[in-house]
Order: structure tokens, then sequence, then C-alpha cells
């Protein structure tokens, strides 16, 4: 489907993984650090090389799950909570401070002039 949506997924995954306990998680850590640091290196991670990329509405859905995962982890909310309360995904970005992913690959799209 697409083995380099995939490889970027599994890289920031991993990178998500490894800074999840010590920063993501720690609600001492304040959210606007917290995007920081996921917009720097596990956003950047993600979207490496996406300027050159046809995404499929699959590849694009599977973006936007990881990403909303992501988000979720560093509000601290489950997908139960978010489902239950009915959370919209833009009030968590928004209380981050992020974008939408469409926004961040709209922006990394090379723009021929």
């Amino acid at each position: 489907d697409g083995p380099d949506v995939d490889s970027r997924i599994c890289a920031a995954a991993q990178a998500y993984g490894a800074l999840r306990d010590c920063v993501f998680l720690r609600p001492e850590i304040p959210l606007h650090t917290k995007a920081k640091v996921y917009t720097a290196i596990v956003l950047n991670l993600l979207l490496y090389g996406c300027e050159c990329w046809a995404l499929t509405t699959v590849m694009r859905r599977r973006l936007h799950t990881f990403h909303n995962r992501c988000v979720r982890g560093m509000c601290r909310v489950t997908a139960w909570m978010q489902r239950v309360r009915r959370i919209k995904q833009t009030v968590l970005t928004g209380r981050l401070g992020l974008l939408g992913l469409d926004e961040y690959l709209r922006r990394r799209r090379l723009v021929m002039k």
C-alpha cells in the first residue's frame, strides 16, 4: 500500500515510544512543551519525505490515526474517554497548540511557481 508511509509511521512510533514515559505522559510537563518536542522530533520523523508522496485515502487515514493517538496520549485522554465525553480531536490539538495533520502536510508540499 505505502511502504514509505509505513516506515515513517514506524520510525515516528519508535521515537514517541522512547519519549512517552519521560516526556509525553508526565503531568508536570506543560502541554506546550510536549507539543514542541512532538513537533521537533516525532512529527518531523513522520513527515520526512512527504513532499513527494502520492497519498491515498488509506495512507492518509493511517497518518491521521497515528497523529490523533499521539495527541490523545500527550493530553492524557484515552479513546474511550474521548468518545464518552464527546471531546473533539480539534479541542485536543487546540490544547496543545498543534495544527491538524493536513495542515502540516500542506505546508511541506512542494510548490511550483
